[in-house]
């Protein structure tokens, strides 16, 4: 089962956004504030981060820029959760190393899809050759 962690710091969002990946089929982990979820990244393995910008001891952007400057971790796809519309701050935390954000408030199919999109085009670039395993003339790509 994927594992998604949900960094987030309004009780009922975070609640919300855990209960639509769950119904998904998919494990979801809450935080609610940057220190949590660094410390929940640790020690689990993680394999997409939902995480909003504005969030108490580690606010979402010094949170995306040291996943991302961690060679461990910055493989990790990172959607942002904003209730700031600001294309430039968008912009800016695409170019910081984001996969994709949603604004607040947001559709839950949307977020579905967006959550989809993220693991689909993750899961595809994590297949090399190094994990096809080969017996005789039998191949196996995990």
């Amino acid at each position: 089962m994927l594992k998604i962690l949900v960094a987030e710091d309004d009780v009922s969002t975070n609640k919300l956004l855990c209960a639509i990946l769950k119904i998904n089929g998919y494990e979801a982990i809450p935080a609610f504030n940057g220190e949590a979820a660094l410390d929940i990244i640790d020690h689990q393995h993680i394999d997409l981060l939902l995480c909003d910008v504005m969030m108490p001891k580690m606010n979402g952007t010094d949170f995306l820029q040291l996943m991302k400057g961690d060679k461990k971790l910055a493989h990790i796809p990172v959607i942002m959760l904003t209730a700031l519309g600001d294309k430039h701050l968008i912009s800016q935390y695409l170019l910081d190393g984001a996969n994709d954000y949603i604004v607040k408030p947001f559709d839950l199919e949307e977020v579905y899809a967006r959550v989809s999109v993220q693991l689909r085009e993750h899961i595809k670039g994590s297949s090399t050759t190094e994990n096809i395993y080969q017996v005789k003339n039998i191949k196996i790509n995990p």
